[in-house]
């Protein structure tokens, strides 16, 4: 791992790459060549998906960089690799009025009008790469550890619940690996045309759904899949570091019809 890396580490995840045991690591972003590899991790992948228009500043940076970054309205977590490089992120935006009510007309669904506004937060910009293009890693179980890792840090901030906005094809990748994310039901989409992410909303074969979350149910998802128990991730006694069995989760996922 590299020394530059300052990030406060909530979980490790080891597994056998070609027969030499490795670990991802997941927590917060802790410096500025961090968040820089971030941002940039998401400029890339927006890119790849024509997310949004060429004609916005951050093009000239490369960088996926918006108001709820720069000022620091955002909690932050990571996946990092071996050599440094950060392969998955996503953050949790706090805020007075989320981006899901400004963007979709609705109204507030009852579990989270118990919830006040100021432990409400907003998942978004949940990007994965592969881990190698020569061989195979579930992307799947990134986003899971990147999601427990986000949780623990919105946790710690006193987040109990609130929205966010999906693609489809994510929609259904959730919905296959059982995570608890609700659908609103009645809503009507205004995401303005000058918008940076306005392709982003309106590719019409992958569509936007908002939804929203409970923390204590995603919670109680994560520990019933990565438990002391587990034979397909085993959980050591540290609490934070899990082992991979390769071909179980493999099988696992067949099952589940995710791959």
């Amino acid at each position: 791992m590299s020394q530059k890396n300052k990030m406060k580490v909530y979980q490790k995840l080891k597994f056998n790459h070609e027969g030499i045991t490795k670990e991802i690591l997941f927590g917060s972003p802790d410096s500025k060549e961090e968040f820089e590899k971030m941002f940039s991790l998401r400029f890339d992948v927006y890119t790849e998906n024509n997310y949004f228009h060429e004609s916005f500043s951050r093009f000239k940076k490369r960088k996926d960089q918006d108001n709820y970054d720069l000022t620091g309205k955002c909690l932050y977590a990571i996946a990092v690799i071996d050599d440094g490089r950060i392969i998955g992120a996503v953050r949790l935006i706090r805020d007075k009025i989320l981006p899901t009510e400004i963007f979709f007309k609705f109204d507030t669904p009852k579990k989270i009008e118990k919830i006040s506004n100021t432990s409400r937060g907003e998942i978004g910009r949940l990007v994965v790469q592969p881990y190698s293009k020569s061989s195979f890693f579930p992307r799947n179980l990134i986003l899971l550890f990147l999601l427990k890792t986000l949780f623990q840090v919105g946790y710690e901030a006193g987040v109990e619940g609130g929205y966010s906005f999906v693609k489809k094809s994510l929609l259904n990748k959730l919905r296959k690996l059982r995570v608890p994310v609700h659908l609103i039901g009645k809503y009507s989409q205004d995401y303005p045309a000058d918008g940076a992410l306005f392709n982003y909303f309106n590719q019409q074969d992958n569509p936007v759904f908002p939804t929203y979350f409970l923390t204590v149910e995603i919670e109680k998802y994560l520990a019933n899949i990565l438990n002391f128990k587990s034979r397909i991730i085993r959980r050591e006694q540290d609490e934070k570091t899990f082992v991979l069995n390769d071909t179980l989760y493999t099988k696992f996922l067949r099952r589940m019809k995710v791959l």
